[in-house]
């Protein structure tokens, strides 16, 4: 009696020994790169709400003062930075934005990323090198648009900007590449995995800067699939450049200015960049007078468009290309979100 029960004891303590995990260990799993893809959202979740969105930014950044060792050895200066911090969540909740009828942002730095009067959203949160757009679709969270601010990227070339992007993340999927002026440049650069897609986009020919986006993968297959339209899939590159172009010339760059402004950091912006010498001269005035060139011109293009349409630039998309080179142009001392 007394030896099976001795043996009992041992195989009830073997067993336990299998399903036991120690608390050194429990909750720790190998980092998967889908982990990777959508760390930067902390605890956020795809499909949160926006009082859910807000409530978990707050905490997060109330957690990440709490880790600066300055702060921590200066009580005032601890709650000051807290106070920043409510300050800014704040401003993101009052000034939540519905892109419904004229709201404004049409020309502005994530005028692709939306589809007006679609049940599409945002919440903007600033913070010192970019601006973050929480954007959700029926009051779910879907996406998120990081669209840096251009003074930090003023010297930093989209291939280099990649490059640290790619010694964070690993490999692309995908790349895309415009054709401008004749040359194949790079334009969009995409990963992929179960649960999230992140892509980042050169923006540096109207707004002067780079944006990264992050999107919940399972919700844009559905979208995708029911042939809805989301997230900006109605534009074209060329008719959101058009836009902006156009509300420059019309003198009506002021109406929006404030919507603008806050995005991209400044409304001058600057497309006559990198362009030849002879479209650099047809450019306006200001005020209410234009230039004899620029109006001369702007007579043609008008008679050039009724006799045919512009045909829109085409992306070639190449699949698992080699970002080797790429990747030794990459800066350690850039923010990567």
């Amino acid at each position: 009696m007394f030896l099976k029960r001795a043996m009992l004891a041992v195989v009830v303590a073997v067993v336990a020994s299998l399903i036991f995990v120690p608390p050194s260990f429990a909750g720790k799993k190998s980092k998967k790169k889908d982990d990777q893809l959508s760390e930067v959202l902390g605890e956020i979740r795809w499909g949160d709400s926006k009082s859910t969105v807000l409530k978990k930014l707050k905490q997060q950044g109330v957690e990440e003062l709490k880790k600066d060792k300055k702060l921590k050895r200066d009580p005032v200066k601890m709650q000051k930075a807290r106070k920043r911090h409510y300050d800014r969540i704040a401003r993101a909740e009052k000034d939540y934005t519905r892109l419904e009828g004229n709201h404004g942002y049409e020309v502005s730095v994530v005028s692709d990323e939306f589809s007006s009067d679609n049940g599409e959203s945002f919440l903007r949160v600033k913070d010192k090198v970019a601006q973050r757009f929480y954007f959700f679709m029926n009051g779910k969270f879907y996406k998120l648009i990081i669209a840096y601010n251009p003074s930090y990227l003023e010297n930093v070339g989209f291939e280099s900007f990649v490059g640290s992007s790619v010694k964070k993340y690993g490999r692309p999927a995908v790349a895309e590449y415009e054709s401008i002026r004749g040359k194949d440049q790079l334009a969009l650069v995409r990963w992929e995995s179960p649960g999230t897609t992140l892509y980042v986009k050169n923006k540096k020919e109207l707004f002067d800067t780079y944006t990264m986006g992050f999107a919940d993968r399972q919700t844009i297959k559905r979208l995708e699939s029911s042939g809805k339209v989301y997230g900006g899939n109605d534009k074209d590159e060329e008719d959101v450049s058009s836009a902006v172009k156009s509300l420059m010339e019309g003198g009506d760059y002021d109406a929006n200015s404030n919507a603008v402004d806050s995005l991209v950091g400044t409304t001058n912006v600057d497309l006559s960049k990198g362009r030849p010498k002879d479209d650099q001269e047809r450019k306006y005035t200001g005020g209410d007078g234009e230039t004899e060139v620029a109006a001369a011109d702007t007579k043609k293009d008008k008679k050039k468009k009724k006799k045919k349409k512009k045909k829109k630039k085409k992306r070639k998309s190449k699949k698992a290309p080699d970002f080797g080179n790429l990747s030794t142009k990459a800066s350690d001392d850039l923010i990567i979100y």
